[in-house]
């Protein structure tokens, strides 16, 4: 778990660390090219300054032959931020009028000189025209570039990060289908043989009473060994949901909790409140191990004198909802989002697994979902939300 979360330290510092190199170089080659810009109008600067000095041939000839082949916006005014003289590859609207145009285009030198310091044409070491300009297509360009490579970047580390989860998630799938089924199958053969000893004692010690009560008991914790193998063996295959009495899903499991309650030295009451008993579409054998998960888990929570389990099933077409009401312990804020989390457990010997596999069987193979409320030392509440049917 550490490790993890230093991996996750590691690429955040690095990505943090890319974006910052990337927009770091890209803003030092658009300061470059800007200089590259000053220094272009500098010159052409000087060359119109030295035309002012001679006659207005020369300076028709800079303005027509110079200043017209600057790719970028360029006005010229003749004081700071008034006074329009001249301006190139700027955008204004066809049908404006001169007052328009010439509101527009002081509005346009004051966003350039924010942008880049305006360039001064001296005669006689007095400025008598200001050149301003913006940035030219390429620049503007070069500004939005590092933005779209981390958005590319983001995307695909994004896409690689849900492609490792899921890839995560399907090892951790498969591991536990296969331990699953492994264990089905180890239990198979010899229960196998122990319901054939079984029967052979049945015949044997017939007629006493003591001995046919001590094999109905090992018979009945045979049956319950088979049930979990049977429950092992249906995780992974195909799971067939059937529709399904509510109190035909519930009262079984509740009825073997109630009676293995005071072998845990607990005193604790199990009500069920299921007035409209409705059907619900599910698998017998998972939905029960689902629901004895969520019930011991409400018993080794509650230390009270006198506990409280109360189990409420309510139906809203096209949904069932069960919530699974305890008055134990409850579960701090911080531990609540690790609850479904494999191999997490608030026990000391705990193993982690049965809240796990509960959210496994309701979301996965039954299509439903679960989510818990609790409070320190007010109980916890666990919701089901299933799929129902109407009763016929």
């Amino acid at each position: 778990m550490r490790s993890s979360f230093n991996i996750k330290v590691i690429l955040f510092v690095t990505a943090i660390l890319i974006v910052g190199g990337v927009l770091f170089y890209t803003n030092r080659i658009v300061e470059k090219l800007r200089d590259d810009s000053r220094r272009f109008l500098t010159y052409n600067a000087q060359l119109v300054a030295n035309a002012l000095s001679s006659d207005d041939q020369n300076l028709d000839f800079v303005f027509n032959e110079i200043i017209n082949h600057i790719s970028f916006p360029v006005i010229i005014s003749v004081e700071p931020q008034t006074g329009i003289y001249a301006y190139k590859n700027v955008d204004l609207p066809q049908d404006a009028t001169d007052e328009e145009k010439e509101r527009l285009l002081t509005e346009l030198i004051v966003s350039m000189d924010s942008e880049n310091e305006a360039v001064p044409i001296d005669y006689m070491d007095t400025p008598v025209m200001f050149i301003h300009y913006g940035d030219s297509e390429l620049i503007r360009q070069l500004r939005w570039l590092p933005y779209i490579e981390i958005t590319i970047v983001a995307l695909f580390i994004l896409l690689g990060f849900i492609g490792f989860q899921f890839i995560r998630s399907a090892e951790r799938r498969g591991i536990w289908v296969g331990m699953a089924k492994e264990t089905a199958h180890q239990l198979g053969t010899p229960l196998s043989s122990l319901m054939g000893w079984l029967e052979l004692l049945k015949d044997r010690f017939s007629q006493n009473s003591d001995d046919q009560e001590v094999l109905a008991d090992m018979e009945s914790d045979l049956q319950r060994l088979n049930q979990v193998a049977q429950r092992f063996s249906k995780i992974g295959s195909g799971v067939t949901l059937i529709p399904l009495e509510s109190r035909e899903l519930i009262q079984p499991v509740v009825q073997y909790i109630r009676r293995r309650i005071p072998y845990w030295d607990k005193r604790i009451n199990i009500t069920i409140e299921n007035p409209e008993n409705p059907i619900i579409m599910a698998n017998m054998e998972l939905f029960a191990w689902a629901l004895e998960n969520l019930l011991k888990n409400a018993i080794d929570a509650n230390d009270k004198s006198l506990g409280e389990i109360v189990i409420t099933v309510e139906q809203k077409l096209p949904a069932v909802f069960i919530e699974v009401r305890d008055n134990g312990r409850g579960i701090a804020a911080r531990d609540r989002k690790n609850i479904f989390r494999p191999g997490w457990s608030s026990k000391k010997r705990g193993w982690g697994l049965g809240l796990s596999l509960t959210k496994r069987i309701i979301e996965e193979y039954h299509h439903g979902r679960i989510s818990v409320q609790s409070s320190p030392g007010k109980g916890t509440t666990f919701r089901l939300v299933l799929r129902g049917q109407a009763n016929q």
